[in-house]
């Protein structure tokens, strides 16, 4: 399979040896715990799909496994909901009795490679034996070889993209509408990251599936105008210190959720922050450097963030802090830039994967909305 990558923070493999190899360690550790999938289970109120992460340098990704009709093997994919579409890899063969060829030679929606767009059947394999099917899904697979994507986009939008021909563009999880709430819950920041070099895997992290809303979540309503699957900050804190960020933004900043990447970042365009002086400061990622970033710093400060959303005062509020994690996943916790590359323009800040290792997080495609819980 080709190694995939997410869209809202920088890739954790970043060379063709790294890629080849996880790719290879990833098919073993899949063939060692094989994951049935019988068809004769029966539906059950909820599904418990097992969740592959791969770590390196304080990132991780998460990749989920599907089958079509009739395959015999899985195709991994990179769980992102900096994505709302599915899209599988060049080569992908798909079988011409239950699937229909929609589009021919369309534009999958992630990157816009060349891809053909189908509807059919999708088979993802249960913790315990089961099988999660979703009848009628949406999903491209890419034709040309030097840009093939595999990526099973999660994030949520209150009005649904369409594409050229009109038809909606919709996230995997949307077309089960029967199973409406999914539950993020990772293995703990321990089991799933690599502050060095090296890649780490880990195989304890859960995708849950639910029919029925679960309990404890902060729910809030998706940011109507916003392009990603996004909350409003409120308030945030470094340290003790309750800074000025985002009041005195002149544009609403967004919160992107994001099921993957690292620590905290932002765009303070006001340069608010920067009359705040961290306790710890840190060493910035590498991503820093590249164009499209300017004036970053790093930190491995508590931070406090607390998210709302509009036309509503009630808000969510967690701290992020690594000082009680062992000392070599202890890593950063924000990185604080006037422009930050994987904003993509957009002013505000990207709660990062850390953020999913400390919390629950919830996204309802019913009523398109996020669901926080603390753990």
């Amino acid at each position: 399979m080709p190694f995939p990558r997410a869209r809202l923070h920088p890739p954790v493999l970043t060379s063709p040896g790294q890629r080849a190899e996880t790719e290879q360690r990833l098919l073993a550790a899949r063939a060692a715990a094989p994951h049935p999938y019988d068809l004769r289970v029966g539906p059950q109120e909820s599904y418990e799909i097992s969740l592959s992460t791969v770590s390196r340098k304080n990132l991780f990704d998460a990749l989920i496994y599907i089958r079509l009709d009739g395959a015999e093997k899985e195709v991994g994919l990179v769980v992102d909901t900096g994505n709302d579409c599915l899209v599988l890899p060049c080569g992908t063969p798909v079988p011409e009795a239950g699937y229909v060829l929609e589009e021919k030679d369309d534009r999958e929606p992630f990157s816009w490679s060349q891809a053909d767009r189908y509807r059919g059947a999708i088979h993802i394999g249960a913790v315990g034996g089961g099988v999660f099917t979703i009848d009628d899904c949406v999903f491209w697979v890419c034709t040309d070889p030097d840009h093939s994507n595999a990526n099973f986009g999660a994030g949520c939008h209150v009005a649904w993209r369409q594409t050229q021909s009109g038809a909606d563009i919709l996230p995997p999880l949307a077309c089960a509408p029967d199973y409406p709430f999914a539950e993020f819950a990772y293995a703990s920041a321990e089991a799933v990251l690599s502050s060095t070099s090296d890649v780490k895997l880990n195989g304890d992290s859960i995708l849950r599936l639910s029919s029925q809303p679960p309990a404890g979540y902060a729910l809030f309503d998706i940011l109507k105008d916003a392009y990603w699957m996004a909350l409003r900050p409120k308030s945030l804190r470094i340290g003790g210190t309750l800074t000025e960020w985002p009041s005195n933004e002149d544009t609403p900043p967004i919160a992107m959720i994001d099921t993957g990447g690292g620590a905290m970042f932002l765009s303070d365009r006001s340069g608010a922050l920067a009359q705040i002086v961290p306790g710890q400061a840190a060493e910035n990622p590498d991503w820093t450097l590249e164009d499209g970033s300017a004036s970053c710093r790093s930190m491995s400060d508590p931070i406090t963030l607390e998210l709302g959303t509009d036309g509503s005062q009630e808000t969510f509020a967690y701290t992020l802090d690594t000082s009680g994690l062992p000392a070599a996943v202890r890593g950063l916790t924000l990185t604080d830039c006037r422009v930050a590359k994987y904003m993509y323009g957009s002013a505000g800040l990207n709660i990062g994967g850390v953020s999913a290792l400390v919390l629950s997080i919830l996204v309802d495609y019913a009523s398109r909305r996020v669901g926080l819980k603390t753990r």
